[in-house]
C-alpha cells in the first residue's frame, strides 16, 4: 500500500479542514470512515487525471493488487 500518498493526502486534507474550521468528526462517523474517504478520493482524483483504474489501483495498493482482487472476483462468480 502507498502509505506515504496516502498519509500526505490525509495530512493535506486535515490541515486544510482546520484551516477553514471544517470539524471532520461532524462529517465522518469514526476515523476508520475517514481513511476509506480518503483512499476513495486518492483514487477518483488519479482516474480523474486519465490514470486507467488498474494502474490507480495498483498504485495505491501495491504492484499486482488489480489483478489478484479481479482474480477473486472471478474466482467467487464462477462459484455463484
Amino acid at each position: 500500500m502507498n502509505t506515504k500518498l496516502l498519509n500526505s493526502v490525509k495530512d493535506k486534507m486535515i490541515e486544510l479542514c482546520n484551516q477553514k474550521g471544517i470539524r471532520l468528526d461532524e462529517h465522518f462517523n469514526s476515523p476508520e470512515q475517514f481513511k476509506e474517504y480518503i483512499i476513495a478520493f486518492v483514487f477518483t482524483e488519479l482516474t480523474k487525471s486519465g490514470v486507467d483504474v488498474e494502474k490507480a489501483f495498483d498504485f495505491i495498493f501495491g504492484e499486482g493488487s488489480y489483478a489478484k482482487l479481479s482474480d477473486e472476483v472471478f474466482t467467487l462468480l464462477q462459484k455463484n
